[in-house]
């Protein structure tokens, strides 16, 4: 018995001695991109949504994962979006707002039915999810259109509208690209 928790401890000993060697060798490639002296915070991974806020320090920053050309992070417990420092700008002649649709989605012109609908699909519930879409409440996405971002939040729903159209409808932020 004596043994075993020698070999415990020395083996706890041994995690709690790299462990902070591999979190240092994590926060060193965290290369974010400066603005004016700070590191702009976004709500989603996109220049089109609010900024939460701005740091000073990169070591206020807990880096949670990267995601092409940005880093979602912790700061002082409000989640966000910081570009890296290889991010682009887009140019002036594609519209950052202009996206296009991807097939396989669902969308609805209310937040909350949407919201419902996924709860529904989350929990294996089709039978419900199906009548939402049989009211015509909830409807398939159509691939290909040219959607302007309206609005985001932070739970990854988006509101786009249709190139042309003046009718707004929520969808998921993956449905866009």
């Amino acid at each position: 018995m004596r043994s075993f928790i020698k070999k415990t401890f020395c083996f706890l000993f041994f995690i709690c001695l790299t462990a902070p060697n591999s979190f240092a060798q994590q926060k060193s490639k965290f290369d974010p991109l400066w603005e004016d002296g700070v590191i702009k915070v976004y709500m989603m991974p996109s220049e089109d949504t609010s900024v939460l806020t701005t740091v000073k320090d990169k070591k206020d920053i807990i880096v949670l994962k990267e995601k092409g050309y940005w880093y979602k992070v912790n700061v002082g417990g409000l989640i966000g979006w910081v570009k890296n420092k290889k991010y682009k700008t887009p140019t002036a002649s594609s519209s950052p707002r202009l996206k296009i649709t991807k097939g396989g989605y669902y969308a609805s012109v209310s937040k909350k039915i949407l919201e419902r609908f996924i709860d529904f699909c989350v929990v294996k519930d089709y039978e419900a999810a199906n009548k939402l879409v049989q009211a015509h409440l909830v409807f398939p996405l159509k691939s290909g259109l040219k959607v302007y971002v309206e609005d985001m939040t932070w739970t990854g729903l988006i509101k786009i509208r249709p190139q042309g159209s003046t009718v707004c409808v929520w969808t998921v932020v993956e449905a866009v690209k």
